[in-house]
């Protein structure tokens, strides 16, 4: 199982519910207890799959360094990162066709889809290669599959406070990007000649949607799609395990555990 943040995202942050998200002089005039926070991957659902390993991902995707120069990494070096560690990864050396289900927010979903293009690409890669049909199901969470309005926005702050060219992630993920474009065609032939499973999470709270819903799906015919009761931040954030958004996410994660454990017991 393997988490994959998106932009401004942390492989942990982004997967954490944090209930004390008050300011603290706010919080003692309440008088409210501190509440633990939970990293649901390790806190929620770790212990209903005890047989699933999981991974979360971390790369710099923050659009803005105050302190820092804006990334230069584009989104294809990120994904060739990511390719490169999780073919190295010791256990899937040991076991290579081990199956892998991603579940990806925002950004993340872009980047996995083109580490899929390079595992298929490589041709003479066996242990790249092996990821691409390894790849069970994949979980989309607000992922802007045709870009976002956002990612113009937020294109022209980091040029205005860093004073430097634009930030090739964001450029990436503007509305009518061609790579975006190619990649989705890309992307299209792969689910016609594989055989893993694409599961749509929508935004339903937002006031104005970070990833609209034309972005947010893939449009192929074997896609399904759930609608969160969150915004794009907290489309994946969980409570706890009588969270209905949790409750949807995890019955996906344990469908897919039971048909990968059919699958070898067959």
């Amino acid at each position: 199982f393997v988490l994959v943040h998106g932009l401004g995202g942390h492989p942990e942050d982004t997967w954490t519910y944090d209930p004390n998200r008050l300011p603290s002089g706010l919080a003692s005039l309440l008088r409210r207890p501190v509440a633990a926070k939970v990293f649901w991957p390790l806190d929620l659902l770790a212990p209903s799959l005890p047989n699933v390993r999981i991974l979360a991902y971390g790369y710099d995707s923050d659009p803005v360094h105050v302190f820092d120069n804006v990334s230069r990494v584009s989104v294809y070096q990120h994904a060739s990162n990511l390719l490169q560690d999780l073919a190295r990864d010791d256990e899937r050396v040991e076991e290579p066709d081990r199956p892998i289900i991603w579940c990806v927010h925002s950004l993340g979903g872009i980047l996995t889809k083109q580490l899929l293009a390079l595992s298929s690409d490589a041709e003479y890669k066996p242990r790249l290669r092996s990821i691409l049909p390894a790849t069970h199901a994949i979980m989309f969470f607000g992922t802007p599959h045709r870009g976002s309005d956002w990612a113009g926005f937020l294109k022209r702050v980091t040029i205005l406070a860093a004073g430097r060219r634009e930030d090739r992630v964001l450029r990436a993920l503007s509305v009518n990007s061609e790579s975006l474009e190619n990649l989705m065609d890309r992307f299209a032939n792969m689910l016609k000649g594989n055989k893993f499973q694409v599961h749509t999470f929508l935004e339903g709270k937002s006031v104005t949607d970070i990833v609209e819903e034309f972005s947010a799906i893939i449009g192929d015919a074997a896609e399904e799609r759930y609608t969160l009761d969150a915004d794009h931040r907290s489309m994946v954030k969980y409570s706890g395990v009588d969270d209905p958004n949790y409750d949807r996410a995890f019955k996906v994660v344990r469908d897919f555990v039971r048909e990968i454990q059919r699958t070898h017991e067959g």
